[in-house]
């Protein structure tokens, strides 16, 4: 099986792209039967020794091709001769942050695949990385704060935006975890203020433990 995810909606493609894990990886072990590569970083031979691996664990391999319509002329065709001839064990997933299929790669991917689209990303703010971590979804949380961050917003106002959230979510939570949430805040802060860390590693940092302080 072969899909292709279209679109700019990166926090859509990694909710599916985790459904797909669950679904084919269940109890089994990322590390070894799933594989996220990067179109750019690939040559045909690395491409055809990926898909010669068997699944160790699962019933399937799920590999992930990340910007696939960045791959160099030569990986191109090797991916193509590689669909043309699909191994059973494996699921291909493919990305593209193109939305319409103009491209005659692509266009034959498509042909021979389960097409997915995923729309103009929307704009997040500190609010709605506050509900990843309510909700326990660490991976989308680290995202969303990627992208606030790429968008140009300072850490320490995305930080202040976050504790107004975590005091909201003070009914929600363990009374010693919501404390501790809040030392965590205060040791973030003195880390980004005092260059201990890079203010984005200080909040990825933060954005994990608060997970784990909700249940994640």
């Amino acid at each position: 099986m072969i899909y292709l995810f279209l679109g700019t909606d990166e926090i859509s493609k990694e909710r599916k792209l985790q459904q797909l894990k669950q679904e084919i990886l269940k109890n089994s072990q990322d590390a070894f039967d799933y594989e996220r590569l990067y179109a750019k970083e690939l040559t045909p031979s690395i491409l055809n020794e990926a898909f010669s691996r068997i699944p160790l664990f699962a019933d399937k391999r799920l590999i992930f091709i990340r910007d696939v319509d960045k791959l160099s002329a030569s990986s191109k065709e090797k991916l193509l001769s590689l669909i043309k001839n699909p191994n059973p064990k494996i699921l291909l997933v493919l990305d593209t942050q193109v939305s319409e299929l103009k491209e005659a790669f692509l266009i034959k991917i498509a042909n021979s695949s389960k097409v997915f689209h995923f729309g103009r990303e929307k704009t997040f703010n500190a609010f709605d990385l506050a509900d990843a971590i309510k909700a326990k979804r660490t991976q989308e949380a680290l995202k969303i704060f990627s992208i606030i961050h790429q968008k140009g917003e300072h850490p320490t106002r995305i930080l202040g935006g976050l504790f107004w959230s975590w005091r909201k979510m003070k009914r929600f939570l363990d009374a010693d975890n919501f404390k501790r949430g809040v030392e965590l805040f205060l040791e973030t802060d003195i880390s980004i203020k005092f260059s201990r860390l890079k203010p984005e590693i200080a909040l990825e940092i933060l954005i994990v433990k608060l997970c784990l302080l909700c249940g994640g």
